[in-house]
């Protein structure tokens, strides 16, 4: 189910007092509560996937709630005890962007923890226009300008970072195969040598100038 998450804006002293009458966490003391809250007001707000118990599937692709999971999941990695990035950005950052991080498979959110999602296309687009009026819209099937629509249905509605180059689209969600392309796989290569290579050709593409747009999919009203 599509849900937004509506965890943020607890008291240390209620993630605490939580933490006592749950009988499967451990009473946190109020560094660990700290933790806790940090990551729950970092996922407040986040359109997730979940299944029908409340675990964590998935997130929506859209560029900035791609970055609010992906911070709430560093935080969440900040715990002392359990955490493999503690004070790690960088390494966190460099597995993400590589593929090599994988979420927890237990993350689960109870029901008062999110709201179940029934936005429309149209409602999100909408919703997108006015948060990024900046933003260029795009047909994402024919690639042509779409920011008159009001003639048309919007079946389907994404905000990504994206570049035009050479006739394409390249989207910055996709940057790690454009790394890969850029990378010639060679067998004679150190390991040193590749790892160099791949730190080339990330600097390359960051270095594109990625823009914002809204993509469409669009069918013509009969």
């Amino acid at each position: 189910m599509r849900a937004i998450l509506k965890t943020g804006g607890r008291t240390l002293e209620q993630i605490a007092g939580d933490s006592i009458r749950d009988p499967q966490q451990m009473n946190l003391s109020v560094e660990d509560a700290q933790i806790v809250k940090n990551y729950l007001d970092a996922w407040d707000g986040v359109y997730v996937f979940l299944n029908d118990d409340g675990y964590l599937e998935g997130w929506d692709g859209d560029f900035y709630n791609v970055a609010k999971a992906k911070e709430a999941l560093y935080l969440m990695h900040q715990d002392p005890v359990f955490g493999l990035y503690v004070d790690d950005r960088l390494g966190f950052e460099k597995d993400w962007a590589e593929g090599e991080f994988q979420p927890d498979a237990g993350i689960m959110f109870r029901p008062d923890e999110y709201i179940i999602d029934t936005e429309t296309p149209k409602e999100k687009y909408k919703r997108l226009r006015e948060t990024y009026p900046q933003a260029k819209v795009i047909n994402e099937i024919s690639g042509n300008d779409a920011a008159g629509v009001s003639n048309v249905e919007i079946t389907n509605c994404h905000i990504k970072e994206y570049v035009f180059q050479d006739g394409h689209f390249l989207f910055k969600d996709m940057a790690r195969n454009y790394v890969d392309a850029l990378v010639w796989h060679n067998e004679e290569r150190t390991i040193h040598e590749y790892e160099q290579a791949r730190k080339d050709a990330w600097e390359i593409v960051n270095g594109l100038k990625w823009q914002i747009g809204i993509f469409l999919e669009l069918k013509t009203e009969v």
